[in-house]
């Protein structure tokens, strides 16, 4: 099964051993040169630096060991200097903007504008500072220590967590990419349910690399027509095809499908997804209403608040 094969591959890394406990990863390391990881996040306009301060303060709270990075771009002076206040690296990023490919559904100026922001988590292999980066969406929300995650290989991320979050899948003749919108039964992890395929590039590990971002670039220069939530799935179809995609347990990725427009209540997605997931969560993602817009009673929005009047006071 795939959680077998990512075990046995970790087991190659710097860390002597790996197992699943709840769900999660538990890692036993080996005495070795101290390698650089960080913790990254895109932070595109001033909009987004409320939210990339409370992820941060979630991973400072449960003692993460990396830098925090955030990949800037359009950020005023004042926000800048509020970022490194809180120890947080700015690194300033140029978009990268969407390739001239056909787009299959209506061409609106905000898909483009989304897609430029949404491109730009290719720029994390940029970050050859670090031997391994742990990139994180700006929603999500940080319930445990999940360093163990930097001992995954390249590229880990959860899994589309339900046949209603399906993406369509495209195929790149030159480089024979393979759809991946289907799992077969005999080798699916036995804790996923049935649909659960690609990746949600929400939280995702990979290592830097500038070779590795110039075969990005060169794939991304061919497609013919453009990925739904484009970057994540052509992410997932440019390692999946090279035997280099490594599906992480939903405890690191755990997110509403009835906020995607699913349809149910935020308990029965739970529900729907692992037997791990209905009692330990380790991130969690706001998908859909981000709760810097809506303040409301749920367990997950009133701790999200709780970090973000501690960072206003």
């Amino acid at each position: 099964m795939q959680s077998q094969r990512i075990w046995n591959l970790v087991q190659t890394s710097s860390y002597s051993s790996i197992q699943a406990t709840n769900g999660a990863l538990e890692i036993s390391p080996q005495p070795s040169k101290q390698p650089k990881h960080a913790f990254a996040s895109l932070c595109f306009g001033d909009s987004t630096v409320t939210g990339t301060l409370v992820l941060f303060a979630a991973l400072k709270a449960v003692k993460s060991k990396g830098d925090l990075v955030a990949m800037t771009y359009n950020i005023s002076a004042s926000n800048l200097e509020k970022l490194r206040t809180h120890g947080i690296k700015a690194i300033p990023m140029t978009p990268l903007n969407p390739p001239k490919y056909y787009m299959t559904s209506r061409k609106r100026p905000q898909t483009e504008s989304r897609d430029a922001i949404l491109w730009t988590k290719l720029r994390a292999w940029q970050l050859t500072a670090y031997d391994k980066v742990i990139m994180m969406d700006a929603d999500l929300l940080v319930l445990e220590n999940v360093d163990e995650l930097f001992a995954m290989p390249e590229v880990a991320a959860s899994a589309m967590v339900h046949t209603s979050e399906k993406i369509s899948f495209y195929k790149s003749e030159e480089y024979g990419m393979r759809p991946g919108n289907k799992v077969d039964r005999k080798t699916r992890d036995p804790e996923l349910l049935e649909g659960w395929s690609g990746l949600n590039s929400g939280v995702t590990v990979l290592k830097p690399s500038n070779e590795t971002f110039t075969r990005l670039l060169d794939e991304l220069s061919i497609i013919p027509n453009r990925p739904c939530c484009p970057s994540q799935e052509f992410i997932y179809n440019f390692f999946e095809q090279r035997k280099q995609f490594y599906r992480l347990p939903a405890v690191y990725n755990a997110r509403s499908i009835a906020a995607a427009g699913g349809g149910g209540s935020e308990s029965d997605d739970f529900e729907a997804q692992s037997a791990a997931l209905k009692t330990h969560m380790k991130i969690y993602h706001f998908v859909g209403t981000k709760p810097w817009k809506k303040r409301d009673t749920s367990a997950m929005n009133r701790l999200w608040w709780k970090y973000r009047d501690e960072i206003e006071k």
